[in-house]
This record gives C-alpha cells, structure tokens and sequence, in this order.
C-alpha cells in the first residue's frame, strides 16, 4: 500500500511551503482542529448529563483508554496498562529515572550526543539520588553504536537511556542489539523516541526496550501539549511515582495508618498526575489511529524511498553528506555539512529559505527532515533549489 496522496492537504504548512521539518514538528495537522471539536462536544454532553467516570468525566476516560490501544501497537508494547500519559517526552523520562529504587553504587549509562530531554534528567537524578552517570564521550563522526554503550557498563549498571535517532544528527540507534544485551544482563533500556515513532516501526517488547517516552507532535501528528510514557511491569516493579494523586491505579489508604497504596503497582498509570490534558489525549488518540491505519511500514518505505532520491540528488549536486545510506542507521532526516565543501552552509540555508523551503539549521549542520505528507515533487523543489545555488 502507497501513501495516499492526498495526505498532503492535511498538513496546512506542508502546502504554503516545501516543508521538510518534521523532526522539529509536524506544523500541525488538520485531524488535530476536528479532534478538538470533538472533544469540547463530547465536553458539553458530558457536563450537561451530570456524567462521572471516577476522578473525572467517562467519557474522557473512554477516549484516553483507547488511546492506550493504539499507542500499544504503536511501540510494540506488552499491553495497554502500560501506557501512561505525560506532557512531553522529558517528563516521562524524568518520571521514570526520579521515581526508581536506586542503590549506593549504582550507575546509569547515556552518551554525550543526546538530547537535553534525556541527558539533563539522567545527571538530576544521579545528584539527587546519589548514583554515577557514566557519558560515553562523542565520535568525531557523530555516530553511536550499541558496543560502546555497553562496554561503558558494569555489574552495577541499573539503567541505559538513550535515544532511538538522535535529534542533532538523525543517527539511528540499534536498539535490537543493545536491547538484547540489557535484558541478558539485568539492566533496564529508556528510549526517548520521539524522532522515530510514526516514522519507522518500533519493537519494545521484540527489542528488549523496557520504556519509551515521546511527544506527539512531530511524527505523530498531534499537538505539542500531549505525550506518553510506555513502561513495562518488571521496570514499574522499581519505580515510585513522582507525584502521588487519585487514580485508576493509586488509591489513599485512610488511617489509623495513612498510606497511598498502589491498587496495580504493575501499571504504568500509577505515574500519571492527576487531570491529564484531554484535549491533547483526543489529538494524539485521532493521530495514531489515523497513522496505524496508513500502516507504520508503509509510512517508513515512502519516508525511506524520499531519503534515498534526496540522498542521491545532493550526492550528485556534490554536497557532503554526514548522514548514512543504511537503512538501519536513519529514520528520515539527512544531515548537509559545509566544513571544506566549497560553500558556506548558513548561505546555503537562508537561500532555501528564501525559496520557501522550511528546514533547521543548527550544530553546523542543514537538517532535512521528511514526513509522511512529503513528496517527489517536494524533493525536487529542494533539489533545484540546491542546484541554482551551487550555480549561481
């Protein structure tokens, strides 16, 4: 099955220019305006039947479970229970590694080349926890490999968190390696994914991945506001929530002994705080329908066949290139880099810009990210645009 080509009209940004900014955010997407409506429809309804469905509305409730469904399938995971929702991908992250039952000794290992979203909770936590956060340093070539990250860990390594593509260079982590070698060892694998989930298939459970974290709103679709956290049961056996509030799997033990109890300690939804953003659950629940029915695969084959054309189109325009031409090593964004090239890359950015090409330029490097609405034609609007520069 091909991408539909109508997928484009979707995408409000992707038709007023050539947009090839989705690892930075998919600008938006039309299901997101009618999910809203929905929401503040089935809102009204609600509210005016006097509705209850626990701490909240049901009909909330009802929506964000089978949000729970899909965001399963989507990862790969081990069941709905173990979906919880979170504002962004830092936040489950942060919930995770604050929450865990770390021992003097331990330590947690990552990489120099990750995003704040990771890096930044992994050293909080090990300050305030106690616990040494080993830093695989970066390679001159920007790469990350799964031996590294594992001959960087001991016998006390308790967690390796990591991203699945890297969102400075588009550097695609073998996860089905690394994963294998965590769960033979005891060690427990976080994934921030946000930069690959809607865009490649994703394999918790087959690849030995124990959480994943991720906003919505760059592959899949949704709005900036929403994001969630998958976590299994034996990683959730470790992990205390952050915040205590009323759920479906906390619970307030009255005296004579106060206590907050965990009704289903195994269940991810014992991280969740409180009054979780509705609106956003509506968006992300809309978009990963609409994704999964589109098939992951397929989205990757159209993504993957774009990478390869602009791949080859600026290798014979004699750019250079950082990114890989394996399959395995990127999930759609192709990495420009100017250093002895014979031009300057920030020009080269703002005369596509200029041409109404939305890309980012950032750590001395053009960043092309491609979605699911891109097309040929986008790729050779960029293509001629890169052309007319190299010779003018």
């Amino acid at each position: 099955m091909s991408i539909p080509s109508n997928v484009k009209e979707l995408f409000p940004a992707a038709k007023r220019c050539t947009y090839f900014d989705v690892a930075y955010d998919c600008g938006g997407c039309l299901l997101g305006r009618s999910s809203a409506q929905r929401f503040f429809d089935d809102w009204e309804v609600s509210a005016a039947e006097n509705e209850r469905g626990g701490p909240g509305r049901g009909v909330f409730f009802r929506e964000l479970d089978e949000a729970r469904e899909y965001l399963n399938e989507l990862v790969g995971g081990t069941g709905p229970q173990q979906i919880a929702f979170a504002r962004n991908t830092n936040e489950g992250i942060n919930a995770l590694l604050q929450g865990f039952d770390f021992r003097e000794g331990d330590n947690i290992v990552t990489d120099a080349g990750e995003h704040q979203s990771v890096i930044m909770p992994c050293l909080n936590a090990g300050r305030g926890k106690g616990f040494e956060v080993r830093v695989l340093p970066e390679r001159d070539d920007k790469k990350i490999f799964a031996e590294e990250l594992i001959a960087l860990a001991d016998e006390h390594t308790r967690i390796i968190a990591v991203s699945h593509v890297q969102s400075a260079t588009g550097w695609c982590l073998d996860l089905a390696k690394l994963g294998s070698w965590c769960r033979a060892n005891g060690v427990f694998l976080i994934v921030d994914a946000i930069q690959s989930l809607g865009i490649k298939p994703f394999h918790a459970e087959e690849w030995g991945v124990d959480a994943v974290a991720a906003g919505s709103y760059k592959g899949l679709c949704g709005s900036e506001s929403a994001g969630f956290v998958y976590a299994d049961s034996e990683l959730l056996k470790h992990v205390s929530p952050v915040y205590s509030a009323a759920g479906f799997a906390v619970s307030l033990k009255r005296g004579p002994e106060w206590a907050v109890e965990y009704t289903d300690p195994g269940s991810a939804r014992k991280l969740e705080n409180s009054t979780l953003d509705n609106l956003g659950g509506y968006i992300l629940n809309d978009s990963v329908k609409w994704l999964l029915g589109l098939g992951i695969e397929n989205i990757w084959e159209h993504v993957n066949g774009l990478y390869h054309y602009l791949y080859d189109g600026l290798k014979a325009l004699g750019m250079d290139i950082l990114s890989s031409e394996d399959d395995g090593e990127h999930a759609g964004s192709l990495l420009l880099k100017g250093a002895g090239a014979g031009y300057d890359l920030e020009e080269l950015f703002e005369f596509l810009r200029s041409n109404n090409i939305a890309l980012t330029y950032a750590h001395g490097h053009i960043r092309i990210s491609i979605g699911v609405f891109n097309t040929k034609e986008d790729a050779d609007v960029l293509l001629a645009a890169v052309k007319e520069f190299k010779t003018r």
